[in-house]
Formats: C-alpha cells, structure tokens, sequence
C-alpha cells in the first residue's frame, strides 16, 4: 500500500476519495397571516439530512400552523425528528407543542399534541412570544 489517501500518488492501494456533502447557510422562515420577526435562522446540510434552527418571534397574535420556506424540499419518504420550545405559552394539563416536516415539502407544521390522542389543535401564536426550533429531516 501507498499509504496515499487520495491527491497525488500511487493509486494502487488507495483506500478511496471521500468527499463529504457538507453546507452551513441561512434559510427565511415564512410565516402568514401574522407579523413575525426572525432572529436567526441557519440550516446544516450533511449528505441527505438537514439540521435547521430557528428563533421566530410573534410581533401579533394569530392562528396558523404552517411555517415555509425550508432550505431543501424533504423526501417522499421523510421522517424527521423534531422539537420546537416555546416561551409563555399556556398549554393546560396534558398538551405540548410538536413540529414536523410534511413528505415531498419545504413546510413545516405546528401542532399542539395532547397526552395519548396525537396532534389535534392549530398553533395560536401571541405577540411577544418566541418559537425556537430545532428540527431534523432528510432529503
């Protein structure tokens, strides 16, 4: 062996040429129906699998639980893994707020999940208050 991983040399022996699909950028969430403001929204990009973050606060109070504008369509196949903290929201006994990233879409929605019964309510949005998102998808 060469002891030569990739560039110049002997390609006998060579254990291969790896390159990593990797990119860091920004991506703008859109959110209709209310005022919001962006405080920072950044993506990771690692082969297929999209790590996105965002801080999004409410500048008026509405009900919409759709989110576009995702840096990369997900795939037909897309199970992402989500988590989405919220600040001042009054859930009640037995609900917490979910997000998740529709198949074949550069969408994400909001969902309020109660204890054993799945998402069933649209995310109300109150001015002042933050969603800070950190979700994971494939492509």
């Amino acid at each position: 062996m060469s002891g030569i991983l990739g560039g110049a040399g002997s390609r006998s022996g060579v254990i291969g040429e790896t390159e990593i699909d990797y990119e860091e950028g920004t991506w703008t969430p859109v959110i209709s129906g209310i005022t919001t403001t962006v405080t920072k929204a950044t993506y990771t990009k690692i082969g297929n699998t999209v790590f996105i973050r965002a801080w999004i606060t409410a500048g008026g109070t509405g009900t919409t639980d759709t989110i576009t504008g995702l840096p990369y369509l997900s795939g037909s196949d897309n199970t992402s893994a989500s988590a989405a903290l919220l600040n001042a929201v009054d859930w009640g006994a037995g609900t917490a707020p979910m997000a998740r990233i529709l198949n074949s879409s550069q969408i994400i929605t909001l969902r309020t999940a109660t204890d054993n019964a799945g998402a069933n309510a649209v995310f109300n949005w109150v001015s002042g208050e933050f969603v800070m998102l950190g979700i994971q998808y494939n492509i």
